[in-house]
């Protein structure tokens, strides 16, 4: 497995605890165990579960998995990964960020939560640019031992 994919996959089950912890809270909230301004966490939950931990887990499983360019294990460039998973991570922390400020009554939170969902389609773009080059039959890519115009 890829380092990029590795990373990825753990990141995302670092989110997958955050968000569990989150839904905990908010399940206190509903029964009453806990202060009802927690209801803000509400929105950065979901962020967190889907950007955070669900697109960051098929995004790395995905880096590792899809088909290779080459019959040498050539992936293309890790950078759009890499930048997708920072896009990702960013979405995921500035939705909690703008939560936390929400609740303490203070105006910047609701120009923080707005930047979540920009972040979320830049990191899906380029997951997608990534990886449209790689999702290709193999039978159109050239084999070792094998002459280019000759037929299986």
């Amino acid at each position: 497995m890829p380092r990029m994919s590795r990373l990825l996959v753990r990141a995302a089950l670092l989110w997958l605890g955050v968000g569990f912890s989150m839904g905990a809270l908010l399940l206190a909230a509903k029964a009453g165990a806990a202060p009802a301004p927690l209801w803000a966490l509400r929105e950065p939950h979901i962020h967190v579960l889907l950007a955070g931990w669900m697109v960051q887990l098929g995004l790395g499983v995905a880096h590792w998995i899809l088909p290779r360019h080459s019959a040498a294990g050539n992936r293309g460039s890790p950078l759009p990964v890499a930048v997708a998973a920072v896009c990702l991570n960013l979405a995921a922390l500035v939705a909690l960020a703008g939560a936390i400020a929400g609740v303490w009554g203070q105006p910047a939170g609701r120009a923080l939560a707005g930047l979540t969902v920009p972040l979320e389609v830049a990191a899906f773009a380029l997951a997608a640019w990534s990886g449209w080059g790689r999702a290709i039959p193999f039978r159109a890519l050239p084999r070792p031992g094998r002459a280019s115009g000759e037929q299986p």
